[in-house]
């Protein structure tokens, strides 16, 4: 009978277990958990103005052989974000037979900026967030060896071309950061 008792307390024991687990197990929980990441954007934007502070004429200026226009470039930062900016800068010129830099000559700041091997000008550091660059440049010269009477009417452009990207957790200057956007 001593045998018969062990037995049944034994086997209560192990049902009782059995029932401690499903109660362990009815009271665990599993969830999935969804991590969402949003991809923002670095608004930047040129600023073109002249030696009196003015805005750079849209329409541009009438220019002789020989003048030295105001045109003081920067890039400003349009977000809380600071970021790397590298500038490419592309002459043009309406006639085919007389290249812009025949007629052009822009000296930019080599303190700030550095002209890489790729043909853009990096900015040395990132730009602080509302912040804005030190100029590029701060004049066009009109090279006037080259051009002559018959050139009156040609049209000189410059175009500012400016890529931005992220400099928090990006490398510690801009010529190694990872991510630069593709010219198109």
């Amino acid at each position: 009978m001593a045998k018969v008792k062990l037995c049944f307390i034994a086997f209560l024991m192990c049902i009782m277990s059995l029932l401690s687990f499903e109660t362990v197990a009815f009271y665990t929980v599993t969830g999935t958990a969804r991590n969402v990441i949003t991809f923002g954007s670095l608004p930047s934007e040129v600023i073109e103005t002249t030696a009196t502070g003015d805005e750079f004429p849209e329409e541009g200026v009438y220019v002789m052989p020989g003048d030295h226009v105001s045109k003081i470039v920067k890039v400003a930062n349009l977000s809380s974000h600071p970021f790397y900016v590298r500038v490419k800068l592309v002459k043009g010129a309406d006639n085919v037979e007389l290249t812009p830099e025949e007629c052009m000559a822009i000296e930019t700041d080599n303190v700030n900026w550095t002209l890489a091997e790729d043909g853009y000008y990096y900015y040395n550091k990132a730009v602080a967030g509302y912040g804005e660059t030190e100029p590029l440049f701060r004049e066009v010269e009109i090279v006037g060896d080259k051009i002559t009477k018959e050139y009156i009417g040609t049209i000189l452009n410059v175009t500012v071309k400016v890529f931005v990207v992220q400099s928090e957790n990006n490398a510690d200057n801009p010529f190694e950061a990872a991510g630069w956007p593709v010219e198109s």
